[in-house]
């Protein structure tokens, strides 16, 4: 559908900013976006202007949602006839024209393949069919209502989890902070392994575990007892109106959820509402604590009028095995109150969460997590150090029982020293007896003689026989140590396990650097269905699994032929230590041995102060390993192959992964090929991602017959650079730059910002001189150092150089984007003059001399796009092939070479002509490298300056693919 000029003028009136403008895209995709309420205009908008949820995770949670909800039909079949409607929506809508939706185009791609699937494919037909919902599983419950945002009390059928799950299957999976170790595999099982990962969901609902058996071991993970935090401990570093965090859809939700603000209430009046709530609360949050949690519990707490004293009062009186219901019946008003403020503060993060995050496909991936613990000797456990299993630990379970059968031996040896002393002199009364019936002859005396010799003789064998079953006790008493603690250490894992806690607040770590995640005890109570297992979460719990173990696992060891007449022995060993895991004694040595098995300093009274203990016998954290994961999840009986090294600097990573390419047998380079998403599993020292070598144009590097060095040299650094020295940037374009810099700087401090720009001596320069140029003044001025995160400026000024260059002026506007139009073949000649001529229109609105970046470049043409169209959405990668012309036209930056998915929300690892410095620099990008940032925060691993741990990439796919996929 074609439109006229004057329509065009007239939207263009109607929009209200020129072309240049931040907001005209935004504007011009919204204003077509009427038709199309699943795009969510304004939710995303919303979440972009808050910055706390990412809009896109917010656009593909809440789509996939809706269209799981349609296909699925109440009674638990597929419409096929909707299936087939999606389809044909998708193939026609794929990709969004709007701001940054370039995040949508892979979502949006998944989702339709995942579709195809579903029609084309009989036996993931049948396994989305064998889906049930969860029989006597509350928790199963609650995490399918979760994942659609049902009604908590919604009673749940097989439909509601199939939809769940066909749900969990259409959307994206993303990381969370400190489970990449789990993430990056569990991306691949769901995008590239769909078989495999349906069978878990169904075991998972109707068993509520995932198991495991290889090599005669038995490996289960329950499922996880919690879907994560999500965004909720986001930091939050700048509030003002240019950062309206008040805004956040999720907060809002979260506002209405807690019952704070109707949710009938105009969205305008919501947001009102929503800013004060937040002013009000903020004065009480610490400002290095500042992040959704703090703020819900802050505001909630004020709503609900309590204290965080009173609440902590409350916790401390309603132990962790207690029910809501059994909170609520609680005395006193106080205690109502802190009742009412736990039910609303779940329904709020619940509602929070609920929209960026899928539940059920985050409750697998964490559950997929609990099998990089899995340990087949109970001496590798976390648990065991702290239980001081060798007779020489103090306090330790090995010293009681010690102790205990220390006495038990001692007991015995005086008794068998005190039978032998009997047991000599009876003795030797016999030999009396023996020699007078020597020398009597008497017939009557010797009867006598007769009759005392045998009640002699019967008490002698009654004092042999006392006196070896003392010696035999003796003996046993001091061997028996070995043997009990050989049986407690079997008995353990059957009765606890350690498992991924994503809950776990004991460490907070940034996205990027190493994230430890959490693990925590597990008591099963010697019971297999997981959904009757507790999880040990103090002192105090740890305290009674353990009493609860030695009492429960008393009649195995009763049993035991081994033991065979010593069971009351036993009974009292088994008193003894269910009475010493409840002591001080035993408590506060576990503790202090947990501090120096991880190479602290002991501290003192750690019962008081176990906030300052980062390990803990029943939660700790661990670097998590991807490699026990490969290992338990594909039972393998072998550690996966895995090739790795140190690296000088970015280009030998570069290399490294050239490398391994070209070394892989060519059925396995194949794969990639034929399958340009198909993934390698890899890691960096601290992160654990998915190499993607089918990308373009990284496919190149490895498919040349030229020495690797040689070809990134030519066909990626030179050409980059001499691109760089191409750019030169006159004052109009520098002092543009500056103003766009310090928008990124909170109002407060701009005017540091300002007063050290003046020490700059500005003229005409290149990019890389310009870098440098300010990198020198915020070495130099000591302002810089109080303003927050200013140590990232210098590379905040590497990025809008990424996104920005080159500069031009609007009076070039028109050339570039006629050429841009004309390099693509995508589409037809009628249509290209059409959006020629719209783009004529928007730079009509545009000044001459007004410096533009190529983004608005970019922009304008895609707004150009949805005016021709007359909708948001068309079948073609519109974004794609806008940026490789322009590329192509020297428009913009040469692109840079993208070789992994980050397993983060929107960001791929590529190798990046940093265009501030003119250097080869490992960046995140997002998927069409149109916005970026270094990756400074790994510097140490990437100049050799760390050499251990190492980057690996595991280089044998078959090894971790389940066999219905192969």
């Amino acid at each position: 559908m074609i439109m006229e000029n004057d329509e065009v003028q007239q939207l263009l009136d109607e929009l209200g900013v020129p072309g240049h403008h931040p907001d005209f895209l935004d504007k011009v995709f919204t204003h077509y976006c009427k038709k199309y309420p699943h795009e969510y205009p304004f939710l995303s908008k919303l979440a972009e202007r808050s910055d706390i949820q990412e809009s896109c995770s917010i656009r593909n949670v809440l789509k996939t949602r809706h269209i799981a909800t349609q296909l699925i039909t109440d009674n638990g079949d597929i419409d096929f006839d909707k299936l087939k409607k999606w389809i044909e929506y998708f193939e026609k809508n794929l990709f969004p024209m709007g701001k940054r939706r370039q995040y949508d185009r892979r979502r949006n791609i998944h989702i339709l393949n995942v579709l195809r699937l579903l029609e084309s494919k009989k036996n993931l037909q049948r396994l989305l069919r064998q889906i049930s919902k969860p029989i006597s599983n509350r928790f199963g419950d609650d995490v399918l209502i979760d994942t659609l945002m049902l009604p908590s009390k919604t009673v749940v059928t097989d439909a509601i989890a199939r939809r769940a799950a066909l749900s969990a299957w259409l959307c994206y999976l993303r990381q969370n902070v400190g489970s990449c170790f789990a993430t990056a595999p569990a991306i691949m099982i769901h995008d590239e392994q769909p078989y495999q990962m349906l069978k878990d969901m169904i075991d998972l609902l109707a068993t509520g575990y995932l198991k495991r058996t290889f090599e005669g071991i038995e490996y289960t993970a329950p499922i996880s007892a919690s879907w994560g935090a999500g965004d909720l401990r986001k930091g939050i570093l700048i509030i003002d109106e240019a950062h309206p965090v008040w805004e956040s859809p999720g907060l809002i939700f979260a506002w209405i959820a807690a019952e704070m603000i109707k949710e009938d209430e105009e969205w305008h009046d919501k947001i009102q509402l929503s800013k004060k709530i937040i002013e009000k609360a903020l004065p009480e949050i610490p400002s290095d604590s500042i992040f959704a949690e703090n703020m819900i519990k802050t505001a909630l707490r004020q709503h609900v009028g309590v204290t965080v004293e009173e609440l902590q009062e409350y916790e401390l009186q309603n132990s962790a095995q207690h029910s809501l219901l059994k909170y609520a019946g609680s005395p006193g008003k106080k205690g109502r109150l802190c009742a009412r403020y736990w039910q609303l503060y779940q329904q709020a993060i619940r509602a929070f969460r609920g929209i960026t995050d899928n539940a059920l496909l985050k409750t697998w991936e964490f559950t997929i997590a609990s099998f990089t613990e899995t340990k087949s000797n109970f001496t590798q456990w976390n648990m065991y150090t702290s239980l001081g299993m060798q007779a020489h630990e103090p306090g330790g379970i090995g010293e009681q029982l010690k102790i205990i059968l220390e006495e038990k031996f001692q007991y015995w040896k005086r008794q068998a020293d005190e039978y032998r002393i009997e047991h000599e002199s009876v003795h030797l009364q016999l030999k009396a007896l023996e020699s007078r019936f020597r020398n009597v002859s008497n017939e009557r005396d010797v009867q006598w003689l007769k009759m005392d010799y045998q009640a002699k003789s019967n008490e002698f064998q009654t004092i042999e026989e006392l006196y070896q079953n003392a010696i035999n006790r003796a003996d046993f008493y001091a061997n028996m140590f070995g043997f009990l603690m050989e049986q407690y250490i079997s008995f353990f894992p059957r009765h606890f396990q350690e498992v991924y806690d994503a809950d776990m607040r004991e460490s907070v770590s940034s996205l990027y650097d190493d994230s430890p995640a959490g693990f925590r005890l597990l008591y099963k109570h010697g019971r297999t269905f997981s959904g009757q297992w507790t999880r040990i979460d103090s002192l105090e719990s740890y305290s009674d699994a353990l009493a609860g173990f030695f009492t429960a696992t008393e009649y195995d060891l009763m049993n035991l032929l081994e033991l065979d007449g010593f069971q009351r022995d036993v009974s009292e060993i088994v008193t003894s230590l269910v009475g010493h895991v409840k002591t001080p004694l035993f408590l506060e040595s576990a503790l202090q041995r947990m501090v120096i098995a991880h190479g602290g300093s002991p501290i003192k009274d750690p019962m008081e102060n176990l906030d300052k203990l980062p390990k803990k016998p029943w939660a700790y954290t661990s670097g998590g390993s991807m490699e026990n994961l490969v290992i338990s999840y594909f039972r393998r009986e072998q550690k996966p192959s895995m090739i790795s090294r140190w690296m000088e600097n970015p280009m030998e990573l570069f290399g490294f992964l050239v490398d391994t390419m070209k070394q892989m047998p060519s059925q396995t380079e194949d794969l990639f090929l034929k399958s340009s998403s198909r993934s390698l599993l890899m890691q960096s020292p601290t992160h654990a991602f998915l190499f993607k070598p089918g990308w373009k144009p990284f496919v190149d590097s490895w498919q040349t017959d030229a020495f690797t060095y040689t070809w990134l040299r030519d066909h990626f650094v030179l050409p980059s650079q001499h691109f760089l020295e191409w750019i030169k940037l006159d004052q109009d374009m520098i002092q543009f730059l500056l103003d766009k810099l310090a928008e990124k700087i909170p109002v407060t401090y701009r005017h540091y910002f300002s007063r050290a720009l003046q020490m700059g001596y500005w003229k005409h320069m290149g990019p890389v001189d310009f870098r440098a140029q300010l990198e020198m003044i915020f070495d130099s001025d000591p302002s810089f150092r109080f303003l927050p995160g200013i140590g990232a400026l210098v590379n905040l000024v590497d990025n809008l150089l990424f996104s920005s260059l080159p500069l031009f002026r609007g009076y070039e506007l028109m050339d570039k984007a006629t050429a841009i139009v004309n390099e693509i073949q995508e589409i037809r000649e009628k249509r290209k003059q059409n959006i020629i001529e719209i783009v004529r229109k928007i730079a009509d609105t545009i000044p001459g001399r007004e410096i533009l970046t190529t983004d608005q470049l970019q922009n304008i043409l895609l707004a150009a796009f949805c005016i021709e169209r007359k909708g948001p959405l068309i079948r073609i990668d519109v974004h794609r092939i806008i940026k490789e012309a322009a590329e192509k036209l020297g428009f913009a930056l040469p692109s840079p070479v993208s070789f992994a998915d980050t397993n983060w929300v929107k960001d791929d690892f590529a190798m990046v002509v940093n265009p501030g410095t003119g250097q080869p620099e490992l960046w995140c990008v997002d998927s069409l490298a149109k916005e970026g940032f270094s990756m400074a925060v790994w510097r140490e691993w990437l100049n050799g300056s760390r050499r251990q741990p190492t980057w690996g990439i595991y280089n044998q796919p078959y090894e971790y693919q389940a066999p219905e996929e192969i």
